[in-house]
């Protein structure tokens, strides 16, 4: 929700649509990498019990 809203107001103070989906995008990035670490970590050691 935060971060509509900054992408909101950088488009409206800059009036440049790809300075704010840049920045909607590293958003999403940091997201997925927050993600996929978590799953990474639920699932490793679940594999290391194979080996």
């Amino acid at each position: 929700m935060f971060e509509n809203v900054t992408v909101f107001i950088i488009t409206l103070t800059h009036k440049n649509n790809t300075y704010a989906v840049l920045i909607s995008k590293l958003n999403t990035l940091d997201l997925f990498q927050k993600v996929y670490k978590l799953e990474l970590n639920a699932i490793f050691p679940k594999l290391s019990y194979l080996w």
